[in-house]
C-alpha cells in the first residue's frame, strides 16, 4: 500500500467533487476503499474482489461489498449504476479478453460516468533494460498464471499506452486524460533502504525526464 501511494493520490484527485451522493465502484478492494468513505462519507462506495476477505472491514464503514469471479462471471449491478468506477491495477490480473471486460464495466456505468483505470506499463525503463540483456520482464508463466492464489492470477498481460488507449476506445470510452506515474523522490528516498536509494533515484530522474520511461499507465475516462 505504501509503495502505491502516489497511485491513489492521483485517485483521489480524479474524483468529482458534488455536495450531491455519487455512486462509486471499486474494483479490487483495498484499504484505500475505506479511506474513500472516510474520506467521502456522503458518497455511497461499493467494492467488488473476487473474496470475501475485506468484507467485515467494507460492512463497518458502511461500503457494499460484492464478490466477482472477472475470468468468468458478469459484474454483479445494473446497468448504468455507477458515476464513477475506479479499475486500478486488476485488469492485467484478469484471464479474460480485455475487450470484453471493459465492456462490462462500461454496462455497469451511466452515460458520461467516469472510469478510472491504471495498469503497469510494460515499457517501463526497469522492463527495457531487463529486454536489452536477454531477460523476460515478466515473472514466470507457472506462478502468475495459477489459480489457487487467494488474490486470483499473477500479471497475465500488460501493456504500452498506446495498447490500453485502443482498447477503451473500442469499448466506446473517451479519453480525457492519460499520464504515465511514478512515486515521488520523497517516497522513493523513505522507502529505499540505503544500498538501493542512489540507484532508484538516478532511476526516477531518468522518468522524470522521459515519461513513457515510469512504470504505471494512468488513465482518466468517460463513457461516451
Amino acid at each position: 500500500m505504501q509503495s502505491h501511494r502516489y497511485r491513489f493520490k492521483r485517485i483521489i484527485n480524479s474524483i468529482p467533487r458534488s455536495s450531491s451522493p455519487i455512486r462509486i465502484l471499486d474494483i479490487g478492494a483495498t484499504p484505500f476503499t475505506v479511506f474513500l468513505k472516510e474520506n467521502y462519507p456522503h458518497y455511497e462506495i461499493f467494492a467488488l474482489d473476487r473474496t470475501g476477505l475485506m468484507e467485515e472491514r467494507c460492512k463497518e464503514k458502511g461500503i457494499q461489498l460484492k464478490t466477482c469471479e472477472l475470468d468468468n462471471d458478469p459484474i454483479p449491478f445494473e446497468d448504468s449504476y455507477f458515476d464513477v468506477v475506479i479499475f486500478t491495477e486488476v485488469l492485467e490480473h484478469i484471464f479474460r479478453p480485455p475487450t470484453s471486460v471493459l465492456k462490462e464495466v462500461g454496462r455497469i456505468m451511466r452515460h458520461g460516468g467516469t472510469l478510472i483505470l491504471s495498469v503497469p506499463n510494460i515499457a517501463a525503463l526497469h522492463n527495457r533494460i531487463k529486454l536489452l540483456f536477454g531477460v523476460t520482464p515478466l515473472e514466470s508463466p507457472d506462478d502468475q498464471m495459477k489459480k489457487d492464489w487467494v488474490h486470483g492470477h499473477g500479471h497475465i498481460h500488460e501493456y504500452t499506452m498506446k495498447e490500453i488507449t485502443s482498447r477503451l476506445e473500442s469499448c466506446n470510452f473517451r479519453i480525457s486524460n492519460k499520464t504515465f506515474l511514478q512515486q515521488s523522490a520523497s517516497d522513493v528516498i523513505e522507502q529505499s533502504d540505503k544500498k538501493r536509494r542512489i540507484p532508484r533515484l538516478i532511476r526516477w530522474c531518468l522518468h522524470a525526464v522521459i515519461p513513457q520511461f515510469k512504470p504505471t499507465i494512468y488513465i482518466e475516462c468517460c463513457k461516451a
